[in-house]
């Protein structure tokens, strides 16, 4: 995730959301080492993200970059079709390898979409297809293609920015809440 700093272009005291983030570590990890963001962590399994979770992550983030912590870290615990937030909360958001775990991508993608600031950006890093019908390996579920993303997003309302390769399997998109 460090190496998207620049494409994030965090800014003091914005709100981050970061959907389907487990236990949060490397979110944590860009809070600690940017500072002075507000992070809202949200997962459906509390028992990857909760308080122990996060305090540890700050502890060990803390002494990796030898820094104290000035962001701040909510958690909240949600359900695979509902972000319990008020509409326009967030400034950015991060889906980091869930989207293709999304039950209900469509309805879940409205929900950003509620919980998007105006020109709010959402960054998709997402694990690509290579073959029709291709599972993800480590939850089975079917991954998307390019285009797949792409569209969803798009039906949803969101405008296409940029891609970039994340690694030699998976890509981090850039979409905009107008």
């Amino acid at each position: 995730m460090n190496q998207f700093l620049e494409i994030f272009n965090f800014q003091p005291h914005e709100k981050i959301g970061s959907l389907g983030c487990g236990g949060g570590i490397w979110e944590i990890g860009l809070g600690v080492l940017v500072g002075n963001l507000d992070f809202i962590l949200m997962d459906i399994d509390p028992s990857l993200l909760n308080e122990v979770e996060v305090k540890a992550a700050i502890h060990y983030w803390e002494k990796h970059y030898s820094k104290a912590n000035t962001s701040s870290f909510q958690v909240i615990v949600n359900t695979p079709q509902q972000i319990p937030l008020p509409d326009q909360t967030l400034d950015k958001l991060l889906i980091s390898n869930a989207f293709h775990e999304f039950s209900d991508q469509p309805a879940m993608l409205r929900e950003i979409n509620r919980t998007m600031k105006t020109g709010g950006l959402v960054f998709v890093e997402e694990q690509i297809a290579q073959f029709s019908g291709e599972l993800h390996e480590g939850c089975g579920k079917p991954l998307l293609t390019l285009s797949q993303v792409r569209q969803l997003f798009e039906e949803a309302g969101f405008t296409f920015s940029q891609y970039v390769p994340s690694s030699e399997i998976a890509q981090l998109f850039t979409f905009q809440y107008l």
